[in-house]
């Protein structure tokens, strides 16, 4: 998929955004629903959505934490922007997505279950479905994640599955996020209490 040794720098979305237009989807979830039904009829929606307005996701998100990516994907040189989004998947910068409003707080079962089905519903507009996908993909390339605990807890078993395909994981991927994150990614995390961003610009700049 890239040519040379990439830095995948994957972040999650932000609820600050620039809208387009006055109507945009909004998350709602019949509780009696699976995880596949609602991400089914969630897609459909976005599709209609896609259809009729949609900008690159770098341009859509905003806010300090979304400032700091760019300013990252601007200094760094082969970097690729991902970002996880309860409503859209997995994503690339350059995808390009409508205005939307979803956050795994509006989602009634468990988070990583409905990470597998709006990966699997929305994947297909995408550069890569899934995070393993990325990673299967590009196996000698460096990750860097950043996200709070609620979003690496409902991405552990795609990151999981991932490492899998890496030459070296303990020294290809690094996870930054705060103490409140416990799980089986542990040993490739740092733990932050300030800003994800800003520590993993840190990184970045040390490594």
């Amino acid at each position: 998929m890239f040519s040379e040794r990439s830095v995948h720098l994957i972040t999650s979305c932000t609820k600050g955004k620039n809208h387009q237009g006055h109507v945009w989807p909004t998350l709602d979830i019949d509780p009696k629903q699976t995880p596949d039904d609602a991400a089914y009829a969630w897609s459909n929606i976005v599709d209609d959505a896609r259809s009729n307005q949609a900008v690159p996701a770098l341009s859509l998100y905003s806010g300090n934490h979304w400032s700091t990516a760019k300013e990252i994907l601007n200094s760094t040189r082969n970097l690729e922007l991902w970002i996880i989004s309860a409503g859209m998947g997995f994503l690339n910068s350059r995808d390009r997505v409508p205005s939307y409003e979803a956050t795994f707080h509006q989602v009634p079962f468990r988070h990583d279950l409905w990470w597998k089905a709006i990966t699997k519903s929305l994947g297909k507009h995408n550069r890569c479905a899934t995070i393993s996908q990325l990673m299967q993909s590009s196996p000698n390339d460096e990750y860097l994640i950043a996200a709070s605990p609620v979003y690496i807890a409902a991405v552990q078993n795609d990151i999981l599955k991932g490492i899998e395909s890496l030459t070296h994981p303990l020294t290809q991927l690094t996870i930054v996020t705060s103490g409140a994150y416990a799980g089986p990614l542990e040993e490739y995390l740092i733990k932050s209490s300030s800003r994800m961003m800003k520590e993993l610009g840190k990184v970045r700049t040390s490594s």
